[in-house]
């Protein structure tokens, strides 16, 4: 702990006689109270002009000391109710992992180990946290994110491709499951879902960019949608989770729908 001493010397214009007055600063509040103490004692025996200093210091030291206490209590509570939100939206992402894709706010409470009002406290509805719980399994892969191969011979940058979609879309399948069904009830998250299909296209006419470019000019709209739609998260869900496909089977099969395409638009050139 530091405390900052500031020594004032003045004179008292009737005697010429020098006083020194103690004025402290204290940063930390304990050590305030301390030395408050001893300067309320000290004032008894002080020239009454300095006493007056002295005084209006010690108040002015008292008042910071409240205001730091008032804003440790704040970020504390601050700090707990992140604490809070965070054990909501991981509790939220466990249930939908477990396969609960419309857990309801009495299930997410009781997993968090919060009451059901507290979780409408930190969030305002089920879309907000579910939003929440979105955002925060993207941070969770941002490092994995798909990315789309711009070199490299067709069938290279096709595998690249569809195994880091396939993968990618393994990670978030039970968010956005959960998302999908929400989607009909909520605009915002309609709205995102609608995003991350213009994200995925965009990926893949960057990774495909060569071979729609060489298409027929009428045809290159289609070409980019369908190799969209052969490696969309619709497609990958149908793969893996209805016909029950294991992740490399499913590879496979998408490599295919993908060749299909190229290969179909090339014999048209």
């Amino acid at each position: 702990m530091r405390s900052r001493w500031a020594i004032l010397e003045r004179r008292t214009q009737s005697e010429n006689i020098a006083v020194t007055s103690i004025v402290a600063v204290f940063l930390d509040t304990s050590l305030y109270k301390r030395g408050a103490n001893l300067l309320y004692k000290f004032l008894i025996n002080v020239h009454g002009q300095c006493k007056n200093v002295l005084a209006l210091r010690v108040q002015i030291g008292r008042i910071a000391a409240v205001e730091r206490e008032a804003r440790t209590d704040v970020d504390g509570r601050h700090e707990r109710a992140e604490r809070t939100r965070d054990a909501i939206v991981t509790a939220l992402l466990a249930l939908l992992a477990e396969g609960d894709l419309r857990p309801s706010a009495e299930r997410v409470a009781k997993r968090a180990g919060v009451s059901r009002r507290a979780l409408f406290h930190h969030f305002s509805d089920l879309e907000e946290l579910l939003t929440r719980a979105s955002m925060r399994r993207l941070e969770q892969l941002a490092a994995r994110l798909p990315t789309a191969p711009t070199e490299g011979p067709f069938e290279d940058r096709a595998r690249t491709f569809v195994s880091a979609v396939g993968h990618f879309h393994d990670q978030v399948s039970h968010v956005r499951r959960a998302a999908l069904l929400a989607s009909y009830d909520s605009k915002v998250v309609a709205e995102r879902m609608d995003m991350a299909l213009r994200r995925h296209r965009e990926l893949t006419s960057a990774a495909f960019a060569e071979e729609i470019a060489n298409a027929p000019e009428h045809v290159r709209d289609g070409l980019l949608r369908g190799l969209a739609a052969a490696t969309s998260f619709a497609t990958w869900d149908e793969l893996r989770r209805n016909q029950g496909l294991a992740t490399d089977e499913a590879i496979r099969v998408v490599m295919r729908f993908v060749e299909g395409l190229v290969s179909d638009v090339r014999r048209k050139i």
